[in-house]
């Protein structure tokens, strides 16, 4: 008798959500700054740069950041915290990415991937299915897989419903299994 409503957002429509009491919790890859928030780790969250696999950067081992230097990449909207990552990962370093598209999510970055359009700079927790078939590859750069954390985040200031809490509870519990499983299970 419980109704589950799940939406796929980026992080400041994720923040706005939470803020207008829209949604009881939310997963987020960055815990959020705000004090009327609470977020709680739960897992490791990898990110990495993905490829075609006959890009001609794929047999290289260790490769330098440099060594992505103009290359196209299909790049996830404003506001998303894994374009902010990605392009707080290649600032630090002084390379510049060409952007190829701009996508709205990490599906469409995939197809754009797979089809040969440009990079992805993506969760690897998102692509177990086309790693085990081979569709995408990972490239080996220095400095990734970049570690951040899934985070289980809520407002300090709402009363969670009984199920809202047992979910809470699921995922502090089992959550970086069932992640992991999903990574490890789909490489075949």
């Amino acid at each position: 008798g419980i109704g589950v409503r799940l939406f796929e957002a980026n992080r400041e429509q994720v923040l706005q959500l939470l803020a207008e009491n829209e949604v009881d919790l939310a997963i987020m890859g960055e815990p959020p700054d705000e004090r009327e928030l609470e977020a709680d780790y739960f897992a490791d969250h990898p990110l990495g740069i993905v490829a075609p696999p006959g890009h001609h950067l794929v047999s290289r081992p260790a490769l330098e950041p440099a060594a992505l230097e103009g290359e196209v990449f299909i790049l996830r909207e404003p506001g998303s915290g894994t374009r902010r990552t990605m392009e707080r990962f290649f600032s630090d370093r002084g390379v510049n990415v060409r952007m190829g598209m701009e996508v709205a999510s990490n599906e469409t970055v995939k197809q754009a991937v797979m089809a040969g359009l440009g990079l992805g700079f993506l969760s690897l927790h998102t692509v177990g299915l086309e790693l085990s078939s081979q569709r995408l590859r990972v490239l080996d750069v220095a400095g990734l897989p970049v570690r951040r954390r899934w985070n289980l985040t809520y407002r300090r200031d709402r009363q969670l419903s009984p199920a809202a809490l047992a979910f809470r509870e699921f995922i502090r519990q089992r959550g970086a299994e069932l992640l992991l499983e999903g990574i490890v299970g789909n490489r075949g």
